[in-house]
């Protein structure tokens, strides 16, 4: 699943001074980890039985998230990818296959929860937002600079228009068409750019009176990464007698990470395992 954040807190995000960017980022971070939970809580479902036939809730889902903040036009476009491995603690402490289809079905769902938590975080670090439905953009952007730092999304309209593609599918094969490969650049350099665009156009953050009106106070939140890696693993709290068996999951996991680390010469990759403590509704009882 991709949590990709509306394109007017990427433009904030990108015209920000290096101080107050964590603040967003840990925001659109939050939001994720909400949306995860969402999934974990109302669609997460372990097989069990010949053929997987029997289904029950799981314990927590098996995830890894990666961050990205650029889209492939090299425009700002905070993003997470989230990866829900085919593996998930039932809440007996076994183990067995996911039901993906529920997760599939929930997609739009956990979208929403994804822009209402991070509009709420937002608003409590002292941004405005102004909400549509289940959608909202950050008043302080315009709306010409949201367009211009929208880039991909103008590159499928203008291929769909070419080859006459309406329906959903035909989206995706103009998205398709016009999927440039990823680049390596210098990211300094990009917010210089991104600030020249900007000012090209009429918009600096900086000297915006709305800047001020729209926000009295950063709060930076601590750990922010240009790009993570995230391996969270959710069993119950109850599964006391199962931690050793987990642990060595775990163990086999980080080690496997950090080898695709080294041998990827990724060095701006950092793995975490946790665990999220849950409580069983048996437990209650």
């Amino acid at each position: 699943m991709t949590f990709s954040a509306p394109k007017s807190v990427s433009a904030l995000w990108a015209l920000s001074e290096a101080r107050e960017r964590p603040a967003i980022e840990g925001a659109h971070r939050t939001a994720v980890a909400a949306s995860t939970r969402y999934l974990e809580q109302t669609a997460a479902w372990a097989r069990r039985g010949k053929g997987g036939a029997t289904r029950e809730p799981t314990a927590g889902l098996l995830m890894a998230t990666f961050e990205h903040h650029t889209s492939r036009e090299l425009d700002p476009q905070l993003h997470a990818h989230v990866f829900i491995f085919n593996l998930a603690p039932r809440r007996d402490g076994t183990w067995g296959a996911i039901v993906s289809r529920e997760l599939y079905k929930a997609q739009k769902r956990a979208g929403a929860v994804y822009r209402s938590a991070l509009a709420g975080e937002l608003e409590r670090a002292g941004f405005a937002v102004e909400r549509t439905g289940d959608n909202f953009r950050v008043a302080v952007i315009p709306r010409h600079v949201e367009r211009a730092f929208s880039k991909r999304r103008q590159a499928i309209e203008a291929a769909a228009a070419e080859h006459d593609y309406r329906s959903p599918r035909g989206m995706e094969l103009a998205a398709l068409r016009t999927r440039r490969p990823k680049r390596n650049v210098d990211r300094p350099a990009l917010f210089e750019l991104w600030r020249s665009e900007a000012r090209a156009r009429g918009f600096e953050l900086g000297r915006d009176a709305a800047r001020a009106q729209a926000r009295s106070a950063t709060r930076p939140i601590a750990g922010s990464a240009m790009d993570r890696l995230t391996v969270a693993g959710s069993p119950p709290a109850s599964l006391g007698r199962h931690d050793a068996r987990i642990s060595h999951a775990a163990g086999k996991m980080t080690g496997a990470l950090q080898a695709m680390n080294q041998s990827a010469a990724m060095p701006g990759i950092a793995v975490d395992l946790r665990q999220r403590a849950h409580k069983c509704e048996r437990d209650r009882v």
